[in-house]
């Protein structure tokens, strides 16, 4: 969040230090590692607001830099089926492309993981490189 909130500042003119708490590759929080999920998988309209505004700049970044930076695999989101039937209402009303596939399914897609009901598929989410 501090790069995006670094890079809008330095679009509209500002002067801009940005400087990392901790070290490369730290362990101090949700910022480690090599990529991260960007998901839609929320049923708040505020959230899917902030994420449909987040890929509207992800994709803009890739088009200036000439780099794909957004790998679409998709993600299976699983668990509580009541909230997942929320979030697919909520994807419903603003288009956002997301279906339930079945347990069995699911299982046979990816192998050696349990599913125990049915899966909330979200193919326009995807992992993120980190940096």
């Amino acid at each position: 969040m501090g790069s995006a909130a670094a890079r809008q500042l330095a679009l509209r003119g500002r002067s801009v230090v940005l400087l990392e708490r901790f070290e490369e590759g730290h362990h101090m929080g949700a910022s480690h590692g090599a990529t991260r999920n960007f998901n839609t998988a929320y049923a708040e309209d505020d959230y899917l607001a902030l994420v449909s505004e987040a890929r509207k700049l992800w994709d803009g970044l890739a088009e200036e830099t000439e780099t794909q930076l957004l790998d679409l695999v998709g993600l299976a989101n699983h668990g509580n089926v009541a909230r997942l039937r929320e979030v697919r209402a909520a994807h419903a009303e603003r288009g956002i492309a997301s279906h339930f596939i079945s347990a069995k399914e699911a299982s046979e897609r990816w192998a050696g993981m349990m599913f125990r009901s049915d899966v909330l598929f979200v193919p326009e989410s995807t992992i993120a490189p980190s940096s």
